[in-house]
């Protein structure tokens, strides 16, 4: 099966190898070839790879798509290009640089039907089940995650006039995971500043949850669970993902995304519509009360 994938930096050297380990092909733009030789741990996989001059041809020859990219131009994108032969839509968070192209957006892929799915990897974490089993449980919980990144490059992704910063390129992520886990939309309250951000569930029958993301000298991901006056770390590592790679070594993120990629091109239905909704709609009441105050 072909997969294109549209992307720079990690949008391509994150899902290449990604769609190599499900035996797929991967169709990759040609002036993205130099930069991907010159990576030694995707050396193996350059062979495997598929060079087309345009993106048209790209599509044309594409049974899914990955597209990794920045998301004002993701926005546009998908906007603009006829995708009818493309069976599944992989994109990548957030969807939009503004609430309403991120709004417009959604209800464009309603509308068209499309089958799409968002890269919040949280699910297919070594620490999710045991978060889904906490939740389910009678007994009253608080649960901590605490997020340290380091803020080391200038790039759109910690500039949130670009969809970047700590809301919506980081804590993101955990606002699907609370959908996942059932949260209601309007039992979120998100504290906000350029330093750090609070994602707040206080108003659960038996269980609290308290997010905080903030920038840091060093990565760091923990998570913290008090139980029956208990205080207990369940995970703890660089990233919510694993330790950092180092320079020439494959992503621990990789192994996620194939994980990713292939249950969603093998689930006919996804309910990625209803995630998006959901994030747009915690976002919404967010700016209305940061306006409001």
């Amino acid at each position: 099966m072909n997969i294109g994938i549209l992307g720079s930096g990690f949008g391509v050297y994150g899902y290449l190898p990604a769609v190599c380990k499900n035996l797929w092909t991967p169709i990759i733009l040609e002036k993205n070839r130099s930069k991907i030789e010159a990576r030694p741990e995707l050396f193996q996989y350059k062979d495997r790879i598929t060079y087309v001059s345009a993106e048209k041809t790209l599509i044309e020859n594409s049974h899914s798509l990955i597209i990794a990219t920045t998301p004002t131009y993701q926005t546009k994108f998908l906007q603009s290009n006829d995708l009818k032969n493309i069976n599944h839509l992989y994109l990548e968070k957030p969807l939009a640089s503004t609430l309403k192209d991120y709004f417009e957006l959604v209800q464009f892929l309603k509308l068209q039907r499309r089958k799409f799915s968002v890269a919040y990897l949280f699910v297919y974490s070594s620490w999710y089940q045991e978060i889904t089993t906490l939740m389910l449980t009678k007994t009253p919980i608080i649960l901590k995650f605490n997020w340290s990144v380091k803020k080391t490059e200038s790039t759109w992704k910690n500039d949130k006039n670009y969809g970047g910063g700590l809301l919506y390129f980081y804590g993101i992520h955990f606002l699907a995971l609370l959908h996942n886990l059932g949260v209601s939309s309007n039992e979120i309250e998100i504290i906000e500043n350029e330093k750090k951000i609070m994602i707040n569930v206080t108003d659960l029958q038996n269980k609290k949850i308290h997010v905080l993301i903030n920038y840091a000298e060093d990565s760091h991901f923990s998570i913290n669970v008090s139980k029956k006056s208990i205080n207990q770390i369940i995970y703890e590592n660089q990233t919510p993902f694993g330790p950092q790679n180092k320079i020439g070594t494959e992503d621990t993120r990789i192994s996620l995304i194939a994980k990713y990629l292939k249950d969603l091109h093998l689930t006919s239905d996804s309910n990625f519509v209803d995630i998006e909704e959901y994030i747009y709609a915690v976002m919404k009441a967010h700016q209305k009360n940061t306006v409001s105050a």
